[in-house]
């Protein structure tokens, strides 16, 4: 009885093997070829527009653009403002743009010269006389000299409006006046910027 279980079994086996050759070879299909390794697309090279001191005759009226990774300025003509080159920048704002070098942020004017230096972790536009900056994970504010008014130590910081910014510390907002101190106290679980 045994032997006749290892003989169902080696025909089974050996008919299985023969099935499967012959629909290898039925089908007529060939082996794929192994498949190539991805290559990316070849680089396109940009070149950048002729510069110019911002020569537009309708006054000092600049465009953010960007060409591959980099950002910068152009004019009305399509000449880059200034030659210099960020690795991220946002529109001008009462004179001065924000703008990332080295992974840091800091402010140009219209010229294209640092008023302040990159040297923030993040920061946000001027609005009544001071920017919010982030050092870390801390939110403070400066002036234009890129002087800190309120240092940072808030986890969250809004714009000021009409005097007052709202800010967060740990899970409770309140709002500052421009010298940083408190005018409503840090009570409220949420907190949305005074309007009108």
């Amino acid at each position: 009885m045994l032997t006749v279980k290892v003989r169902v079994k080696k025909k089974t086996v050996y008919l299985l093997f023969i099935c499967a050759l012959f629909s290898v070879f039925a089908s007529g299909q060939k082996p794929k070829p192994p498949k190539k390794p991805f290559t990316p697309a070849p680089v396109k090279k940009v070149t950048p527009a002729e510069t110019s001191k911002n020569s537009s005759k309708g006054g000092n009226y600049v465009a953010l653009v960007r060409s591959g990774k980099d950002w910068g300025y152009i004019d009305q003509e399509g000449h880059y403002a200034f030659d210099r080159q960020f690795e991220n920048a946002r529109p001008f704002v009462n004179g001065l743009a924000r703008v990332r070098m080295t992974g840091d942020w800091g402010f140009i004017d219209s010229e294209g010269n640092y008023v302040i230096n990159p040297q923030f972790h993040d920061a946000e536009d001027f609005q009544e006389g001071v920017a919010r900056v982030r050092m870390g994970t801390q939110w403070g504010f400066i002036n234009k000299k890129g002087l800190y008014t309120i240092t940072p130590q808030f986890d969250k910081a809004n714009d000021f409006i009409g005097g007052l910014a709202l800010v967060r510390k740990g899970v409770r907002f309140g709002f500052i006046n421009d010298e940083g101190k408190f005018v409503v106290n840090l009570i409220y679980n949420d907190a949305n910027d005074f309007s009108k």
